[in-house]
């Protein structure tokens, strides 16, 4: 079991790759890579837990925001800050 500070690193990067092709491409290309980037690992973890319901890889994630370790809480600010700046890209992409 991978543990969430793993995952939320992992998402973190996956974020910021995502902000870095949507800046450099900035045209429509740019915004349906950045897209693909952001949904593809969603996109396999959803159909892992369609496939193999026995493999629990969400386990252990609190699911109240108080109940979170402060580097918990941190990871959470951090990534939710990356999603903006994602959604900026994506906007600027467009224009």
């Amino acid at each position: 079991m991978i543990s969430i500070r793993i995952k939320r690193c992992f998402f973190s990067i996956v974020l910021i790759c995502a902000i870095v092709i949507s800046l450099v491409n900035k045209s429509h290309k740019g915004f349906q890579i950045s897209t693909a980037i952001i949904c593809a690992p969603l996109f396999l973890l959803f159909l892992l837990r369609l496939i193999l319901p026995e493999i629990k890889i969400f386990d252990d994630i609190s699911k109240e925001y108080s109940l979170l370790s402060p580097i918990e809480k941190v990871g959470s600010l951090v990534n939710l800050i990356l999603i903006g700046i994602w959604a900026i890209a994506q906007i600027y992409c467009l224009m």
